[in-house]
């Protein structure tokens, strides 16, 4: 998924999302790659995918209490 991609998804504004995502990148619980894609045509993305750790910790905090 792209940052955009992100916040559609949890209704966020996207400024404060890239350093969340740089912070998770960094904890390992997100992983990230530049897409492959013609840049003649469009420009890439990023793209960000949460690693097993970090769907743990999401599935933790989507958890009720």
């Amino acid at each position: 998924m792209t940052a955009v991609d992100i916040c559609r998804r949890a209704h966020l504004p996207p400024g404060g999302i890239y350093d969340v995502l740089m912070k998770a990148t960094r904890f390992g619980r997100v992983t990230s790659r530049w897409e492959h894609v013609n840049e003649a045509i469009r420009p890439r993305n990023r793209l960000y995918r949460l690693t097993p750790d970090g769907k743990q910790r999401a599935a933790e905090m989507s958890a009720p209490p």
